[in-house]
């Protein structure tokens, strides 16, 4: 929760499960969602088995119970050892429709195959259609054709191809992410920059030990640092972004695909529901979730 928000109820609890919409669990309803859409699958659930299976959900359940990074790593391997190429990741508390679904499938296919295909959304002028949700942190972009800045919330689904990406750094950014959230915005900037730099420098050594450049800690700092500057000032273009992005995390042998559509793309999309991820009671009231 950002400060100053102390009027908002934080949720702590395993929501697939803990959340309901029409007396069904979320997860249920997602899962039944994706499956109509046509446009993923095989479908795979992970989480701890204890909890889930019970449910019966018509998915593969991948018994894992840790940081969201590790509970990512499991499902990535997973579908690794079933030779899936590209894996779609979608967090369990956000609810589009299954036409909403299928229209993102449609789109990330027309667009080709990619290293990393992360749709963002446009966050309404309108404060009242968002409710609950209006304290989401939105960033503004420049896009080509537009006059003014777009304004966009972070959506949460990507689709991937994991032998394009360096999974570990991927991974490894996340974990020191999600384990400072619930800190203030000042000691947070802190443990970040301290976390991640550990991290590079470990991952360079690594490289070093291996006959490579250690030349992550270089390029992912100045691309962390570039990129906060530039959203901050709101001057950053979604072309620089992209290729910023794509640069600091694409592996060395597909690094010259950032800048391309074979890159990392970041559509701009108008599906709300892929922004109202449920982290308190008042949005699981605004969407009249209940608890089955």
């Amino acid at each position: 929760m950002p400060e100053g928000e102390a009027q908002l109820h934080p949720l702590a609890a395993y929501k697939g499960v803990e959340l309901s919409v029409a007396d069904r669990p979320l997860v249920a309803e997602l899962v039944d969602r994706l499956r109509a859409s046509g446009g993923f699958g095989p479908i795979s659930i992970a989480g701890p088995a204890s909890i889930h299976a019970r449910l019966e959900l018509d998915a593969d359940l991948i018994d894992t119970d840790s940081s969201v990074a590790e509970n990512l790593r499991a499902a990535l391997r997973h579908h690794a050892e079933r030779e899936h190429r590209q894996v779609a990741i979608m967090a369990c508390d956000v609810l589009p429709t299954a036409e909403e679904l299928r229209d993102l499938a449609a789109l990330h296919a027309a667009g080709g195959p990619c290293a990393c295909w992360i749709p963002l959304v446009r966050r309404p002028e309108d404060d009242s259609r968002l409710g609950s949700f209006a304290w989401k942190p939105r960033y503004d972009l420049q896009v080509r054709g537009e006059a003014q800045p777009i304004h966009v919330l972070p959506g949460h689904l990507t689709v991937l191809e994991p032998a394009a990406l360096q999974l570990d750094l991927v991974l490894g950014v996340m974990d020191v992410a999600y384990t400072t959230r619930n800190t203030p915005v000042g000691p947070r900037s802190r443990r970040m920059a301290l976390g991640v730099l550990s991290l590079l420098l470990r991952a360079d050594l690594a490289r070093l030990a291996r006959g490579r450049p250690p030349a992550l800690t270089w390029r992912v700092l100045g691309c962390g640092f570039w990129l906060a500057r530039a959203l901050r000032s709101g001057k950053v273009s979604l072309e620089q972004a992209e290729l910023r992005l794509a640069r600091a995390f694409l592996t060395d042998d597909r690094r010259g695909d950032a800048g391309t559509a074979r890159g990392l793309r970041s559509p701009i999309v108008d599906v709300l529901s892929l922004a109202e991820d449920v982290d308190t009671q008042e949005e699981a009231d605004f969407l009249h979730l209940g608890h089955p």
